[in-house]
């Protein structure tokens, strides 16, 4: 989901975006993409209290096309099992009495980290920050839930800009955890972050900026055994650049991805787990279209 993306073309100053805002798709909401998993559906019917199937349906689509119709991301319908290589040790480490801070970077709606505290995962310990603010609201809307009965402590910002996290500046030299319904930007989990997920947005970016937001992420990560940063994005076999409303992207194949980062953190400090999954058969027509995306690429790398 989107967290920052190279400038646009100007446009109407009242539907100007974001700067840094990705690129819209311009494909209607189509139901074709619309599927959830049955773990999936448990943890929806316990957030909003809806027990019947055909109600939770008509529910999530009604939210979901609300969503997409306003900020045009396909993911955003799709409800699918929590596949990270790296949940059951995420979930692990939520049941530890020691502190472990998580953060998701580019949440969307939120489905994630929802699911991890329906695991047991502790809401006060989890940061989320998004570059677009209105589709947490939506994920609140999604979920009948409210910041009173979801009190992740959510960012509205943009990992690269220096205000938010900068490369230039040494991380936190305090063993302290901070407080996080205090904290305004990601400075203060800099090496404090024991989980970082991060999904569908390192393909939105050339391979340079994904170097540099690959770079960011582990300033932020706590560098102790056990830590984790994992996610999933669009991917290709074989890798390649691409170029999509006027945007250059860079899709990885699983062996170009475990190059990029061995090259900032050498396999002697980190184990990496990468897979290449096909684009399911029903939707692979819509995203193709989209983004020129043929699969996803699941990746988890742990500390040392």
């Amino acid at each position: 989901m989107p967290v920052a993306a190279p400038p646009q073309q100007s446009l109407p100053s009242q539907t100007r975006m974001p700067t840094n805002s990705p690129p819209k798709y311009t494909a209607p909401f189509d139901t074709k993409v619309y599927s959830i998993h049955p773990d999936m559906a448990e943890v929806f019917k316990k957030w909003t209290g809806i027990v019947d199937d055909d109600e939770l349906k008509e529910h999530l689509i009604k939210v979901s096309k609300e969503a997409f119709d306003h900020f045009r991301y396909p993911c955003i319908s799709m409800f699918p099992p929590t596949d990270l290589p790296s949940y059951d040790q995420i979930k692990a480490l939520g049941r530890h009495r020691k502190r472990h801070i998580l953060l998701e970077i580019g949440p969307g709606l939120g489905t994630e980290i929802r699911r991890l505290v329906y695991d047991g995962y502790p809401v006060n310990d989890i940061v989320a920050i998004d570059l677009l603010g209105g589709l947490w609201e939506s994920g609140h809307a999604l979920f009948k839930s409210d910041a009173s009965t979801f009190p992740v402590k959510f960012i509205e910002g943009d990992i690269f800009r220096n205000e938010v996290l900068s490369l230039d500046v040494p991380g936190e030299i305090s063993q302290d955890n901070p407080r996080l319904e205090e904290i305004e930007n990601l400075e203060p989990l800099s090496g404090k972050t024991s989980v970082i997920i991060i999904q569908q947005v390192f393909h939105l970016f050339s391979l340079e900026r994904q170097i540099e937001l690959a770079k960011r992420l582990l300033k932020l990560i706590k560098l102790e055994k056990g830590s984790i940063i994992c996610g999933r994005q669009g991917g290709s076999v074989p890798e390649r650049n691409c170029h999509t409303q006027n945007v250059d992207h860079y899709l990885h194949s699983p062996k170009t991805w475990e190059k990029m980062w061995e090259e900032l953190l050498p396999t002697s400090k980190a184990k990496y787990s990468t897979e290449f999954r096909p684009l399911p058969a029903d939707i692979e027509e819509v995203y193709y279209s989209l983004s020129q995306t043929t699969g996803y690429v699941t990746w988890s790398i742990e500390i040392l």
